[in-house]
């Protein structure tokens, strides 16, 4: 992560000072909600996702939802701590935690988002904060989604976020 200025936003950099992503938005909550929506962004090929949330004020999954679709159009697999994966097809969102506490949680998603109603594939890998004097809760998900390309993305849970919570969208159209 480079900073650009301070009138400028950050990019993540290459070894040879080209942008690897590029912030696509970044919006965060000032009171609390359960969800949380990304503006529109222009279509990139892959998408680095990174979620913030402070605390929880009830248990609640964490799902990620793209284009506000909530059709029947997902499919996961989701992990904690290394346990089997739950599945879910034909879901509504793609479920990265179980919501079984209301702890701070962050994750990183990384999705590839090719054009037209090709696949969308995300790996997902977050953590729960815990007390300090236990070990933290490692999350991971898998999903796929089968509709038109990414321009917005939503965070919602069953719970309610804080204030404070936020959600960055980050882009390139390298072919990789």
């Amino acid at each position: 992560l480079t900073s650009n200025g301070a009138a400028a936003l950050p990019t993540f950099q290459a070894a040879a000072g080209t942008p690897l992503y590029d912030r696509l938005d970044n919006v965060s909550l000032d009171a609390g909600a359960a969800s949380l929506t990304s503006n529109t962004f222009t279509t990139q090929r892959n998408l680095r996702i990174i979620i913030l949330v402070p605390s929880m004020s009830s248990n609640g999954n964490l799902q990620l939802r793209f284009n506000a679709d909530t059709a029947g159009n997902y499919s996961a697999a989701h992990s904690s701590n290394n346990n089997p994966p739950a599945t879910t097809t034909s879901a509504t969102s793609i479920m990265l935690d179980d919501g079984s506490i209301a702890d701070g949680r962050s994750f990183g998603v990384d999705v590839v988002n090719p054009t037209g109603t090709n696949v969308k594939v995300t790996l997902a890998e977050g953590r729960r904060r815990v007390a300090i004097s236990s070990t933290p809760e490692w999350q991971y998900s898998y999903g796929g989604w089968n509709w038109a390309a990414i321009t917005s993305v939503t965070i919602l849970t069953g719970g309610q976020f804080a204030a404070g919570t936020t959600l960055s969208v980050w882009g390139n159209d390298e072919a990789g």
